[in-house]
């Protein structure tokens, strides 16, 4: 969308098109614009009519809402004919559908071959592939048993021909009782090209068919017979996109549409088409592989599928050159494409034209590396989220309302998914928009948009139920956890794996599903003994680099004692951390340790395992008993998210040297504070998959040791290899860096001196002064009045303090890799001092102007864990809101508000809310939702969900209840 554009949810009504959903969604508030999906037949149902007025009636509602709409034309949907008939009837354009495919090259697929004709490999026969059928006069084939037609459906008959002979074709269809239904063709000596035959069944239950060569001599291939009379069945048709007369049409439609909408003021993006099922590239039906042999037969390859794509980019980019466009991201055949090739081309394609991207998919489980189709889109997200030419868009992968497929998750946990990647835009389904437990949270993911720092992840245990509308009746929706970043990975019924930690324990999975309870009104995991809680720690984020990491984990001190265990992301094996034994205390508790060496090492096997951290209920003689853990956390730094700046910059020139196996180049870099980066320009054949390591080594006490090491794949060409660094040495030193090639063609751009290019980086500070330990930003370095020998670094945690750095003749200005802000005693030669300033990091993207209505109340700020003040008592209703404005300077990402009632002596409900912020956002979040929220209320407080003591403050004001007449408009 252009820049003027506000970000938000974006209206997907499916197909067809409601009128009256579309009015409704148009009025939500964070509803910023909507997708007129309509297909080719729609707007060009005869070849003389194109015909736009559906386009123009679904813009109308978001015109008088004073929103936009996108426009996209898909060609092919879940039906036979989604591009108009006359294109494939009278054009003779081939369809690519469901039905009985022979290409003759591995056997008939179910057709009987009969006397006069016979499988040749003769060039003279062969029209593609390397097989043909070569007739003679006489039968030719038959559908086998397995190949039955329905009675009363419409059939398509298509096959490719070489004529040698004036030649007659005959297709018969017979019925189980009997009857015979014949069409005949003519074909002329010389004459090739496809034949198309439509046919009509009778009312018969079961039909055959067979072909019978009349006279003269014929080759045929690429034989196809489907049904196409059914509608909206699943069974997707697409033109053959391949076919330059396809081509032709398809260019004459995007012009009409450019000359049409170009100009037009509430049109504000349109997806680049002409190819794939509702033009995402994707060209399968539901079971996947299903039309591999067709498309095979058309000419596909990965590489002519991209160029066809290009080719289409250039098309649109004429037709709107005042548009923002939108390519849909996908792959072409899932058992033949090189996935990563086609979404990280594409990715670099649209990046480098400043296209925006559009992926279907996104769930709650959405990862980076777990070798599905979802895994590359999300890296490609994630590495372009700072280019401001590039507009991200994450369609759901299904409907959050009837948590489709299990997959879904919470609202908040998917939406949380989505910011993760750095989107700017949702698309959702229109029954997920109107959704009021749905909607709720729109207003939280609209203002994170617009910040996009987490410096903390989380996941809050428990059972959160929510009523979602299903039909005429509301449906209880139990979603389990709330998380940002860090998943409760619950691993399928029936997987059969194991491991050994480094204590000797085996520990296997699943061990029977975690249950969850309640335990003092508060829902959390609950684990038996013998159980585990595994943890899958966002991939993007550590693939990019993490700094200064601890773990907390919030459980309940009864009699259960468990053990913590880190996946080694060198070499996948899993360590001890620590035990910890229940004191009985009844008391919530936090456990807390710093393992940045583990548990932030980047990984370099290119996949998610899904098991990141491991917490063990450790059996005891107690075999009833509970360990209930109702939070985790993790703070720490993203590497990635903080502007940084080249202190050597060796521009490459147009020579490289080829990577046969790796490549070497030794420097000395010179830099009083730590390295945050180095990168290395790539050289690559844009048409070819490829995949390297880099290996950062520096030289200390006589020998080469290894500081970070990476995998990255799909580069373009010109493309830097950027690793972040978190090295504990100085920057000054010798250096060697190693490319290793992976997998494909790759070269090292050189500098003007000849020899491998490359560019080093150190991070951008603001020096500031500490305040009595509190810090509330991340930082990565101190300065004292006086020179000390040796430093401590302790980070004060409410039950323990944890050393995080330490080191010896530190000066009295040094660095070190970036901490999170927290509570810090600095001990400087065994004493402890508190005056010194710190080096402060400055953020990559500072958060967006938000525009909040002013409001005449006084300030109140207080700590994140404090309570606020009694608000008085209100009698609640199912209509009412509540209203505050927030400035949160703090890392949370997750309110606790809690409140009592005339009919319950406690409730609460979680908020989500945008953290590392310095500017007051306005909340609405619809209280009356509710179940507790009833009688006479009293006593609302508001606090940090968090399990750790927070720095930084919550400034809330104008906070209060108001009711609406309607919760849903």
């Amino acid at each position: 969308m252009n820049e003027d554009s506000k970000r938000g949810i974006i209206y997907f009504g499916g197909y067809p098109l409601r009128r009256d959903m579309s009015e409704e969604c148009a009025r939500i508030p964070e509803c910023v614009a909507a997708e007129a999906s309509l297909g080719l037949k729609d707007v060009w149902p005869k070849e003389e009519q194109i015909d736009f007025t559906p386009i123009d009636d679904f813009i109308e509602p978001w015109i008088e809402a004073g929103k936009k709409a996108n426009i996209r034309v898909f060609t092919a949907h879940n039906c036979a004919f989604f591009s108009p008939r006359w294109l494939f009837e009278d054009r003779g354009i081939r369809l690519i559908h469901e039905g009985w495919f022979c290409d003759f090259e591995t056997g008939t697929d179910g057709y009987r071959i009969h006397e006069g004709a016979l499988i040749s490999a003769s060039s003279k026969n062969v029209i593609s592939g390397k097989f043909a059928l070569s007739c003679q006069p006489g039968k030719v084939l038959s559908t086998g048993s397995q190949q039955i037609l329905k009675g009363e459906e419409e059939y398509l008959l298509q096959f490719d021909y070489r004529c040698f002979q004036d030649s007659e074709l005959t297709v018969c269809l017979s019925s189980d009782r009997g009857r015979q239904i014949t069409a005949s063709r003519l074909f002329s000596a010389g004459e090739a090209g496809l034949k198309q035959i439509y046919l009509q069944t009778g009312d018969s239950a079961a039909w055959t068919m067979e072909l019978t060569l009349e006279k003269g001599e014929i080759s045929l291939d690429n034989l196809h017979l489907g049904q196409v009379s059914a509608s909206l069945n699943r069974n997707t048709g697409f033109p053959d996109y391949f076919n330059p007369l396809f081509q032709q049409y398809w260019e004459t439609l995007v012009h009409k549409l450019g000359e049409c909408y170009n100009n037009h003021p509430s049109v504000d993006t349109v997806s680049i088409g002409g190819f794939g099922r509702w033009e995402e590239m994707i060209l399968d039906t539901d079971e996947m592989g299903r039309y591999d042999r067709q498309w095979l037969a058309c000419g596909y390859s990965d590489q002519a599928y991209l160029r066809l794509i290009r080719k289409n980019i250039d098309l649109f980019t004429r037709a709107f050159p005042d548009k923002e466009l939108e390519l849909q991201l996908a792959y072409g055949l899932d058992q033949v494409s090189d996935k990563a090739l086609m979404y990280r081309r594409m990715a670099s394609e649209a990046a480098a034209r400043g296209l925006s991207l559009k992926q279907n998919g996104l769930s709650e489980k959405y990862d980076a590396w777990e070798n599905s189709d979802n895994s590359h889109a999300s890296w490609v997200f994630n590495r372009l989220k700072f280019s401001n030419d590039v507009k991200l868009t994450h369609e759901t992968g299904g409907q959050v309302y009837n948590n489709y497929f299990d997959v879904m998750g919470h609202p908040v946990s998917l939406l949380n998914r989505g910011l993760i990647n750095g989107i700017d835009y949702f698309y959702l389904y229109d029954l997920d928009i109107l959704q009021p437990h749905m909607n709720k949270y729109f207003n939280y993911a609209v203002q994170q948009i617009s910040c996009e720092l987490f410096t903390r992840f989380y996941c809050r245990h428990g059972l959160f139920p929510l009523p979602m509308r299903q039909g005429n009746r509301d449906v209880i929706m139990e979603y389990a956890n709330i998380w940002l970043g860090l998943r409760h990975y619950m691993p399928p019924e029936g997987l059969d794996k194991s491991f050994t930690a480094d204590n000797g324990q085996l520990i296997r999975l699943p061990e029977g599903r975690i249950g969850f309870d309640k335990l003092k009104e508060e829902s959390c995991a609950a684990l038996k003994p013998g159980q585990s809680l595994f943890y899958d720690t966002d991939q993007r984020y550590l693939y990019y680099g993490l700094s200064g990491g601890v773990f907390h984990l919030e459980y309940y001190d009864g009699t259960a004692d468990f053990t913590v265990y880190l996946r080694n992301g060198a070499d996948g094996s899993y360590e001890t951390v620590t035990s910890c034994r229940g004191y009985n205390s009844g008391e919530w508790k936090t456990f807390s340790f710093a393992e940045e060496s583990r548990l932030f090492t980047t990984r370099n096997d290119g996949e998610d395992d899904h098991i990141d951290i491991i917490v063990r209920h450790t059996p005891g003689e107690d075999s009833n008993n509970r360990l209930y853990v109702r939070h985790a956390e993790i703070d720490f730094v993203p590497l990635r998210e903080f502007r940084d700046s080249l202190f050597l910059s060796e521009e490459p020139v147009r020579k490289w040297k080829t990577v046969d196996n790796e490549l070497i180049r030794d420097l000395y870099l010179e830099s009083s504070s730590p390295i945050s980066r180095i990168s290395i320009p790539l050289q690559t054949d844009s048409l070819l998959y490829n995949r390297a390591g880099l290996e950062v080594y520096r030289h200390l006490n006589g020998e080469w040791q290894l500081i970070h090491s990476r995998e990255l794949a799909g580069f373009d060409d010109r493309e830097s290899f950027d690793v972040y660094l978190a090295a504990r040495t100085p920057g000054s030193g010798h250096y060697r860096i190693l490319l290793r090639k992976l997998d494909g063609n790759l070269g090292w751009y050189l500098n003007d001196s000849g020899e491998p290019a490359v560019k080093a980086a150190v991070y951008e500070y603001i020096d500031k002064k500490a305040d009595a330990g509190i810090i509330d930003q991340p930082f990565g370095g101190l300065s004292f009045n006086n020179t000390a020998k040796t430093l401590e670094i302790r980070r004060v945690l409410p039950d323990q303090e944890l050393t995080v750095y330490s080191c010896d003749s530190p000066a009295c200005q040094f660095y070190f890799p970036p901490l999170p802000g927290g509570r810090y005693r600095i001990i400087c030669d065994g004493k402890e001092i508190e005056k010194y300033s710190i080096f402060s990091l400055k953020r990559k993207q500072e958060p967006k102007d938000f525009k909040a209505a002013p409001y005449t109340e006084s300030r109140r700020a207080f700590s994140p864990v404090t309570d606020s003040t009694d608000t008085g008592s209100t009698e609640a209703t199912e209509n009412q809101i509540l209203n505050f404005e927030l400035k949160n300077t703090s890392a949370a990402g997750l309110l606790k508000v809690s409140w009592e009632s005339s009919e319950y002596s406690a409730a609460h409900v979680f908020i989500p809310v945008v953290p590392n912020d310095n500017r007051f956002r306005t909340y609405s979040y619809p209280i009356g939702l509710e179940p507790h929220w009833k009688g006479s209320v009293s006593h609302l407080k508001i606090r940090s969900a968090s399990a750790q003591d927070i720095t930084g403050t919550f400034t809330l004001k104008n906070l209060h209840v108001s009711e609406q007449e309607e919760i849903l408009l």
